[in-house]
């Protein structure tokens, strides 16, 4: 019987699979360290409007509250 005659052999599951071969280029890291400064980026953009939305909202509650005051006499 020659080999190409042989059924394909299914793996058993107790066969562990071959451990990982380290890669050798640093393209991995790379795309996560980019990755996650994209995300900071991202992030610090976000907090920053944000910031800047809840300190315009300050001033104009600040505004309201020194010309509209309800407890100033008329």
């Amino acid at each position: 019987m020659r080999k190409q005659d042989l059924p394909p052999s299914i793996p058993d599951e107790r066969t562990p699979f071959p451990p990982p071969q380290p890669d050798s280029s640093s393209s991995l890291p790379n795309d996560v360290l980019t990755e996650l400064r994209d995300l900071w980026a991202f992030i610090g953009d976000h907090f920053d409007a944000m910031d800047s939305r809840i300190t315009r909202l300050e001033d104009d509650m600040s505004f309201i509250c020194r010309y509209f005051d309800p407890l100033a006499d008329p």
